[in-house]
């Protein structure tokens, strides 16, 4: 039982180290964040929601899917933008953008469980933390577009190829798998 103990005691050390990068990413994310686009294709969210007050269900549909320059496909974003305007009945790029962010937590945890799974040191999840949250390497965090779209990307194909490795039940992997092509960019 010590040794369980101090085992817990090593994961609850190893997690609060890891949130240190994450906890000043969002402090910086809310203190250099401002309510406005900061992206010309961020106008195109607003357009969005004109559009689907005047429109039927069906042209609403299309409108989500439809590719945004010939070759980006931006749905997930589009609905998260709908999601909030339905929400709240506004648009705030600045929340937006921060809960966007939280995609990077739900990277996270997949990482952690392999970690655990092949029996690597817990350890490992302070420099990935590090990574994931730095601020510098990813300038895209900080323009809903780009963590909407692109850290979505990243967390469907995190999830799915932990899903492929190590779950039973692949059913969600594989609709996982069938709705990436509405998150990813290209």
């Amino acid at each position: 039982t010590h040794a369980f103990r101090m085992k817990q005691k090593h994961v609850l050390w190893i997690i609060l180290m890891a949130c240190i990068p994450a906890t000043l990413h969002f402090v910086n994310l809310n203190l250099l964040l401002i309510n406005f686009p900061s992206f010309g294709d961020d106008f195109q969210y607003l357009q969005l929601i004109e559009f689907i007050q005047n429109h039927s269900f069906f042209e609403n549909v299309e409108a989500i899917f439809q590719p945004h320059n010939q070759i980006h496909r931006i749905a997930y974003g589009r609905l998260m933008v709908l999601i909030s305007y339905f929400f709240w009945g506004f648009i705030d790029f600045k929340w937006m953008t921060i809960l966007a962010n939280l995609q990077l937590l739900a990277i996270a945890i997949p990482i952690f469980l392999y970690l655990k799974k092949e029996k690597h040191s817990l350890w490992h999840m302070i420099p990935i933390s590090f990574i994931l949250f730095s601020t510098y390497g990813n300038l895209d965090n900080f323009g809903f577009i780009g963590v909407s779209q692109h850290t979505g990307s990243m967390l469907f194909l995190v999830w799915i190829s932990y899903g492929l490795l190590y779950t039973e039940n692949k059913w969600w992997v594989f609709f996982l798998a069938l709705a990436y092509p509405f998150v990813s960019t290209e």
